[in-house]
């Protein structure tokens, strides 16, 4: 029944009469307030999704084409090489050599990288000198030798694909990146430079600089 017919029946069969106590008129608005304000509060039934004639079946409507959360599993950034079919609140995993590099949700627009709030504040940062290799765990690295012509060589170019490596040179000697990167000009570089900071991320094929 209908919040119309409902309201129908109710002035059909509460009349005016002619009693001093709690009379139809009385009991009428009130009832009929009811009605709306519980209609009020469910929606207007116009708005209901196709096929559904009440709020529970809406619901049961829902529940029945939600397929449940899906995760996927590739090596490329998904925005790039998407899954053949995704929905919202799916998950990506995206795997380099059985090594899981990094993972994704999609919030219906894109791909997002999950990241812990202790992931996003939390940088490490380590003091080197001499040949230093870079570890993937290293977010920063204070370079601080007391001459020249050192290597400092970059971690695997594709398990790393994406992350940025900050190389603070502190020193005054030039020393040497083992990887040529591109720089900002476009020319592959391998040059550190003295009193310098390289700010370096991967593509999984090339480190390009990203800073001045």
């Amino acid at each position: 029944m209908t919040p119309a017919e409902l309201i129908t029946l109710i002035n059909t069969n509460l009349p005016t009469n002619s009693n001093n106590e709690i009379t139809a008129a009385v009991l009428r608005p009130v009832l009929i307030a009811m009605v709306q304000q519980i209609n009020d509060l469910v929606g207007d039934e116009g708005d209901l999704p196709g096929g559904s004639s009440t709020v529970i079946e809406a619901i049961n409507n829902i529940e029945g084409s939600v397929s449940g959360i899906t995760i996927h599993t590739g090596t490329d950034n998904p925005n790039t090489t998407p899954p053949s079919s995704y929905e919202l609140g799916d998950f990506y995993s995206q795997t380099v050599s059985s090594v899981i590099v990094a993972f994704w949700q999609y919030n219906g627009i894109q791909w997002i990288e999950v990241l812990s709030r202790q992931e996003q504040k939390n940088r490490n940062i380590v003091t080197a000198g001499g040949n230093y290799s870079v570890l993937s765990t290293d977010d920063c690295v204070i370079y601080n030798e007391a001459s020249g012509g050192f290597t400092i060589t970059m971690p695997d170019i594709v398990l790393n694909q994406e992350k940025i490596f900050t190389l603070v040179n502190s020193t005054d000697f030039n020393q040497t990146i083992t990887t040529y990167y591109n720089s900002l000009t476009r020319v592959l570089s391998t040059e550190f430079t003295a009193n310098s900071v390289l700010k370096l991320i991967s593509n999984g094929t090339i480190w390009y600089k990203i800073n001045n």
